[in-house]
Order: C-alpha cells, then sequence, then structure tokens
C-alpha cells in the first residue's frame, strides 16, 4: 500500500468517525425532541412494557437512519 492509499484510507476513517458523532448528536435531538408521532412521551407512562415499545421502536428508527446515511454515501463515491 502506497502512502496515497493510506492517507486516503485514514481521511475515509476521519470521516466515518465525524459521521459517526453526527449521527449520534442527531439521535440525541431526536429523543429529546420527541418530535415523532409515534414514541410516546416516556415520562407520562410508568407502563414497562410501553417504555420498552418505545425504546424498539427508536432503535430501529436509528437503524433506518443509519443503513440510508451508509446508502447514501456508497452512491456518492
Amino acid at each position: 500500500m502506497d502512502k496515497m492509499e493510506k492517507r486516503m484510507l485514514e481521511t475515509e476513517i476521519e470521516l466515518l468517525k465525524m459521521e459517526n458523532e453526527h449521527l449520534k448528536f442527531q439521535i440525541c435531538e431526536i429523543l429529546k425532541k420527541n418530535e415523532d408521532s409515534r414514541l410516546p412521551d416516556l415520562k407520562e407512562t410508568d407502563n414497562f412494557e410501553a417504555k420498552m415499545e418505545a425504546l424498539k421502536s427508536a432503535a430501529k428508527r436509528v437503524d433506518e437512519l443509519v443503513t440510508k446515511s451508509k446508502k447514501a454515501r456508497k452512491s456518492s463515491i
């Protein structure tokens, strides 16, 4: 592997790290604002099962966002 390839891979790693941090930030903002109507406000319910369903829904949404981001990234390369 020559220096140019190594530098390109290092840059790619740094970009992926930044994208990861950005996605974490976006997830936190979504959860803070609770804008997704499919997620009941966890503070308003004491029902453990409802909380678990809300968290599963949030995890699924996060997975969809990550998958969409990865696909967009691949198509832009």
